[in-house]
């Protein structure tokens, strides 16, 4: 009978909280409310069509902490000030500091970019009780993640039996990657990957949270010849997610809160509600195995997998919970990845680690985190992770709830 040789062999490797302003709901939609996806964007009461008179709302926008937020009007149309007044105005805020006076007419132009230097952002709109104008529509994106400085260095299939089947990353091209790590008498041991989400916080899998692991190291690259990049910090708290099973794997997913800040970038939330379908290219990085029960890679390394079918993966876990006694898989928190043809994959040390995609225009964001699967890079059987966007309510739930 196989392991499961992502888990088991675990001994081997050696977002501010802020109440919410009022809102306005009572005879019209899109009138204020509060937006803590790291991008989207607003709209005026009854966009596209004129706005009512006497409104008022409050638009507050909320990324993690470490993280600041662009905000653009791609329209913008209120009415015009009389005896040089907005009688219908719009304000902005970054944090508690307000960004020039009151806005109308069509005062913000389509090229200006509001740019906070906090995590929160308000938008305050108030119309008086003459007839309204077209209005406004804005799109919000967070700032300082997902576009690393260092391009990835090229992947392909031939390149090599590593993480199984990558190769070598570019230093600095995987910024938000974390290991996971205990120091005992003989040295430091990796145990397991992670991804930064904020400058003091950081995702992974909740299986990795064993005993004597105390330590976060992010900005490294070769493990044996650190650049100067690396900072490693001591973790202040764990918080496994409720709902964890140790025997089923089923929410396998933590948050490590670190005592110190850091200065690497982090890896963008996604929006609840991606699905990332079949098909859908992912890349994966880690210091794990090259091989099934293999040694650890020194770098550290990448791969490009492909995000297999629901049904597929369910069938495979399926056949494999009646035949060996294997967890089933539930698609709608776990994800599969890997080619049919087997031969690339994440292996032992690689649980926790990033799932990441990048889109053609945008940063990148996290689609998965690496969790489990019968064995590395085999075929027809591909590798289990976490489903990142049905945990992002809980993710930013924990961080804004622990300051």
């Amino acid at each position: 009978m196989y392991i499961l040789v992502r888990v088991l062999s675990l001994s081997l490797f050696c977002g501010v909280t802020w109440s919410a302003a009022p809102t306005f709901h009572d005879r019209d939609t899109n009138c204020g409310g509060v937006y803590k996806a790291d991008s989207g964007s607003i709209v005026s009461p009854r966009w596209p069509s004129r706005y009512q008179s006497r409104r008022r709302c409050v638009y507050e926008i909320i990324v993690l902490p470490g993280m600041t937020i662009n905000l653009q009007f791609a329209s913008f149309h209120l009415q015009a000030r009389k005896k040089r007044k907005c009688r219908d105005y719009l304000e902005v805020y970054d944090g508690d500091n307000r960004i020039g006076g009151h806005f109308c007419a069509r005062e913000i132009a389509p090229s200006r970019i509001f740019t906070s230097q906090s995590n929160r952002m308000t938008v305050v709109f108030k119309s008086d009780r003459k007839r309204g104008f077209p209005g406004f529509k804005a799109t919000h994106t967070s700032t300082g993640c997902g576009v690393p400085v260092v391009p990835r260095a090229p992947w392909t299939k031939s390149s090599g039996n590593k993480i199984v089947g990558g190769n070598e990353a570019a230093q600095g091209s995987y910024p938000w990657q974390a290991s996971l790590r205990r120091y005992l008498p003989g040295g430091g041991y990796h145990i397991c990957g992670g991804a930064l989400l904020s400058n003091k916080w950081v995702v992974t899998a909740a299986h990795c949270i064993v005993s004597g692991l105390d330590w976060v190291a992010v900005g490294d690259h070769d493990r044996y010849n650190s650049p100067s990049t690396k900072q490693t910090v001591k973790i202040e708290r764990s918080f496994k997610h409720p709902g964890y099973d140790d025997d089923t794997f089923a929410n396998d997913i933590a948050l490590l809160k670190l005592e110190t800040a850091v200065s690497q970038q982090p890896i963008c939330l996604p929006d609840p509600t991606t699905k990332n379908p079949a098909g859908t290219v992912v890349a994966v990085s880690g210091w794990g195995t090259v091989s099934e029960n293999g040694p650890t890679s020194s770098v550290l390394l990448q791969a490009n997998m492909p995000v297999e079918d629901d049904n597929y993966c369910v069938a495979v876990y399926n056949y494999l919970a009646d035949l060996l006694k294997y967890p089933k898989v539930d698609p709608k928190i776990q994800m599969c990845t890997g080619y049919r043809q087997g031969g690339v994959d994440t292996c032992q040390g690689d649980s926790g680690g990033p799932v990441v995609v990048f889109p053609p225009k945008g940063p990148a964001h996290l689609a998965g985190v690496v969790s489990w699967g019968y064995g590395c890079g085999r075929r027809y059987v591909p590798g289990v992770n976490v489903r990142v966007p049905a945990y992002v309510g809980w993710i930013r739930n924990v961080i804004n709830n622990n300051p």
